[in-house]
């Protein structure tokens, strides 16, 4: 068990690690490969670096670094984020699972949704975000799970602890699964439909699914799996209150559960690498202080 796993290996999360692993704590970071700063052809604006750095080169030496004080790096997808116990996280990717005492969450601004017309009208009265925070209220129900990665896999397996009556559309994206869950789909027979998704229907509340072919699907539930799971349904499996699509936390980076921080971009801050990776060191020593016992009380130097 680490005492620390960091999902997200950007500027917030790498900076983050180098901090808590230079002062002695376990640091496991976790990122599924999608680095957004990396696609950043040259930084112009970023201190020390006159002649300017590509994302990628600067990602690359913040790796280095990180693993030089102790970090331990992985490039897995994280899919599920639960608290085991009152001082026990389990993370769970789509190769194994990793358990800490304490959780940054440092993924970036990645959360998605499908240019479905009428989604936003049926958040929270059909449309769903979460299998593990709604999955129970859609028991024996017709379900649709919109999505074509790792992450849309998991919440049908998910689901079917509630209902088996699930279909998967991918609207009209290809499949990018693992072979394990497209195994498992087909040995489950879940139906994988690939047809455009128009939009959702219904009077007072969520009836279907309007498809490009004219078909109506009839339902009961969406659950919404695009992309990779992002800060937010990370941050909703773990309790932690959230906003539109991004965290809330405190002046420290806490959020509302104990022992989990969040930083970067999926905080809502402005995305500039320099503030990031800023708030990463930050949240860092923040956390720090808690697992000692201590709270650094404004900018005197006063513990607490």
């Amino acid at each position: 068990m680490a005492e620390i796993i960091i999902i997200g290996g950007g500027p917030a999360g790498l900076s983050a690690g180098i901090y808590t692993a230079r002062a002695g704590r376990e640091t496991l970071i976790i990122d599924n490969g999608d680095c957004t700063a990396c696609k950043i052809d040259r930084l112009d604006n970023y201190l020390g670096f006159p002649r300017g750095i590509s994302g990628k080169e600067l990602i690359q030496r913040g790796r280095e670094q990180a693993r030089r004080f102790g970090c331990t790096l992985l490039t897995q997808e994280v899919l599920v984020a639960r608290q085991k116990e009152e001082t026990t996280f389990m993370i769970e990717t789509e190769q194994d699972s990793y358990s800490a005492q304490a959780i940054i969450l440092a993924t970036g601004a990645s959360y998605q949704k499908p240019g479905i017309e009428g989604i936003e009208n049926f958040e929270g009265r059909g449309v769903s975000f979460c299998v593990q925070c709604d999955g129970y209220f859609f028991r024996d129900r017709k379900i649709a799970v919109i999505g074509s990665q790792n992450l849309a896999g998991k919440e049908v397996i998910d689901l079917t602890n509630y209902t088996r009556n699930i279909t998967l559309f991918t609207n009209a994206e290809k499949l990018h699964m693992n072979k394990r869950f497209l195994k498992w789909l087909r040995e489950n027979r879940i139906p994988i439909r690939k047809e455009r998704i128009l939009r959702v229907v219904g009077e007072k509340g969520l009836e279907g699914l309007k498809l490009k072919t004219g078909e109506t699907f009839q339902c009961q539930g969406v659950f919404l799996a695009i992309g990779s799971s992002g800060a937010v349904n990370l941050a909703r499996q773990l309790g932690v209150v959230t906003k539109g699509n991004f965290i809330q936390v405190n002046r420290r980076h806490q959020t509302n559960v104990p022992r989990v921080y969040a930083t970067g971009d999926c905080t809502g801050a402005n995305r500039q690498i320099a503030i990031a990776m800023g708030e990463g060191a930050d949240t860092a020593i923040n956390l720090i202080s808690e697992l000692k016992g201590t709270r650094w009380v404004g900018y005197g130097g006063r513990f607490k």
